[in-house]
Parts: structure tokens; sequence; C-alpha cells
């Protein structure tokens, strides 16, 4: 199966992208945490429908960067008995990668808050626990701290976010990982529903995603499309002005 070209068709169906043409300079861009951007990819519209979210992370825990990363890391294949939750009246969601009673011994982690939904569909479906990050009452930005007293070093992390541009949250979360757990050991792939870091390695770790779109980012007065000359398009916050991009 070709995953690039399913997943971006599926994605624009969603309403998803947004990219701007390059030729109407009337038409806004977008502005990133990276700088100023002719694509956008709203993750939200992935997450906010389980259903395709589970389609989505079925596929992508099924790329061959994936599954080799994971061979790769030793006991993260490992199908350990999952400890048995409080009786409820419930019915247990259903696994697509592991059988009733186990799991596999990794734990997934990811940085808030956009990576929150993502992770906790990956832990459903590889039947493992999850941590994620949040700010913290000084403004940083760190694992929260019921989190933290629970990581075992002897479990290996597998960091996600639902999209990378520059990597940096990754790279704060896994810092902070390290931080409090020295000798954390890492599997050596980052999942993304999107990478539009333009590099398929984040630090020596493989990135598995579902699209690599190709996009432009520059800074104020750069713009590729007027030949670095002044910006005459309006820039714009995606989320904010997101009816006004997609029409």
């Amino acid at each position: 199966m070709q995953w690039y070209t399913d997943w971006t068709e599926e994605f624009e169906k969603l309403g998803a992208f947004y990219r701007h043409d390059g030729i109407d300079l009337s038409k806004p861009f977008v502005r990133t945490r990276s700088g100023i951007s002719d694509f956008y990819f709203n993750a939200d519209i992935v997450e906010e429908d389980p259903r395709v979210l589970s389609k989505a992370v079925g596929h992508l825990l099924g790329l061959p960067a994936f599954l080799r990363a994971m061979a790769h890391t030793p006991g993260a294949l490992e199908r350990t008995p999952r400890a048995q939750p409080p009786q409820t009246t419930m019915s247990p969601a259903p696994q697509a990668y592991v059988e009733d009673g186990q799991c596999f011994h990794v734990r997934v982690i990811a940085p808030a808050y956009g990576g929150i939904l993502f992770s906790y569909e990956i832990g459903r479906h590889l039947g493992c626990k999850i941590a994620y990050t949040a700010k913290r009452a000084d403004g940083t930005v760190g694992l929260r701290d019921g989190f933290v007293h629970r990581l075992d070093p002897e479990v290996p992390i597998l960091l996600v976010d639902d999209t990378i541009t520059s990597g940096n949250t990754v790279r704060d979360t896994r810092d902070d990982v390290l931080r409090h757990v020295p000798h954390a050991r890492f599997v050596p792939c980052v999942l993304a529903l999107c990478n539009r870091s333009g590099s398929d390695e984040l630090d020596g770790m493989q990135i598995a995603s579902l699209i690599s779109p190709r996009c432009r980012v520059w800074q104020d007065g750069r713009n590729p499309f007027t030949g670095g000359a002044e910006r005459v398009s309006p820039v714009v916050k995606p989320k904010e002005h997101w009816r006004e991009l997609v029409g």
C-alpha cells in the first residue's frame, strides 16, 4: 500500500489541509511555530472523529519504519499480561494489535496538547500505558507529576506527536523524561500523523508518519513566492481562521 498517497487523499477529503497555491497573493499564508508557511495540517479534524483516528493509527502502526524500530528495541515487542482494571459495567475497548489481557512492553509519551488524543489511541492499539506533558505553574512544560513517579526505567518509551514541524516539542518531551529518568530507553522512532519537517529523522530517531507533505517555511520579508520581496499576502493563525481558509 502507498501510505503517502492513500492518506494524503484521505485527509484532503476530510478537509484537514490548507495549501496556498503560490499564485493568488491575496489569499492568506499561515503562521506556524517555525514561521510563515504555505501549508497547514489541522490534526484536530482527524482527531475529532474516533473512527478516523483509530483507522489512521492502525495503518501507522503497520509502517515498516515503526516495526523495524520496535524490533531493534530490546523487550519492546514482548507481550506482557495486562493488569486487570477495576470491575465496571463498561465493555472493554477493542484492541487492534494485542490479544485480550496482553500489552506491548512500551510507554507512549506525547507533548501537550496536540499529542494527547493521538497518544491515547496509540496506547489503546498497543495495549500499553501513556503519559503526556502539561504546562506547570511556573509556565514551563513538562510531564505531569502523576506520570513522573510511575515511569519505569525498564520500559522503553515511544515518543509521538500528531504533527512534527521543527521537532522541538518532541525534543523537549524527551529531555524532560531524561531529567526524571536519566537512563530511560527510547524506541528509535517517532510516530506522527503528519511530518512537515522536511527530514525523515529527528536526532537519530526515524520519523514514521502517514504523510510527509512538501511545504515552505520562511520569516517575514522572505516570501519565496515574491522572490524575497516584501510580503504582500495576509498571514493568519490557521486554527483561528480555519473556516476562512478552507472556504
